[in-house]
């Protein structure tokens, strides 16, 4: 029942967000990026992970005072590589650093999550293949300061429940319009 929840959250999340314009996307990821930039932890950061845009993905981007690394995925497990000038499209069209040094979870302060769709429970909808709810909850083992956030527009808020036991929940969500936070 969750499962076909989540795959019609994903359907109606694609279609929206990719009516977007190149402007919008834009307009909203420079909205976002200050919304990143306003918060204490982020400032205090300095080995941050975050993803390329795909498919009318906020674009993010991070100061040069920051350590940067984008997604890899070997072996079927999501990673985090340094930024260089080599770069290859993997088996899902998303382009990631080609032969580079992967960072050690231990080492990762943030982790600046893509999303479908979120809810107020900070509960993410991403594209269904897992990668990253077994990153993060690997990383909480390993690394309980890291945090992670979640990184999409407003109208991805949905008002459903659709977690289940393999989920990991964020830590925040930020949005062209707003900071969501877990209430402890």
């Amino acid at each position: 029942m969750v499962q076909i929840l989540k795959s019609e959250i994903r359907k109606t999340a694609l279609r929206r967000r990719s009516k977007l314009s190149r402007i919008e996307v834009k307009k909203l990821s420079n909205l976002i990026n200050k919304q990143i930039y306003s918060q204490p932890y982020f400032k205090k950061s300095k080995n941050i992970a975050f993803f390329s845009s795909f498919r009318n993905e906020p674009h993010i981007e991070l100061p040069k005072s920051k350590k940067a690394y984008l997604p890899v995925i070997k072996n079927s497990k999501l990673h985090f590589a340094e930024i260089t000038n080599d770069v290859v499209k993997n088996k899902y069209g998303i382009s990631e650093p080609y032969n580079t040094k992967l960072i050690a979870p231990t080492e990762l302060e943030l982790v600046l999550v893509p999303l479908l769709a979120f809810n107020k429970k900070l509960d993410r909808v991403g594209y269904g293949k897992g990668y990253y709810d077994k990153y993060l909850r690997n990383l909480f083992t390993v690394n309980k300061n890291a945090q992670f956030w979640g990184i999409g527009y407003d109208f991805q808020l949905t008002e459903y429940d659709f977690r289940t036991n393999i989920d990991v929940s964020l830590h925040k969500v930020i949005t062209d319009t707003r900071v969501y936070e877990r209430k402890i």
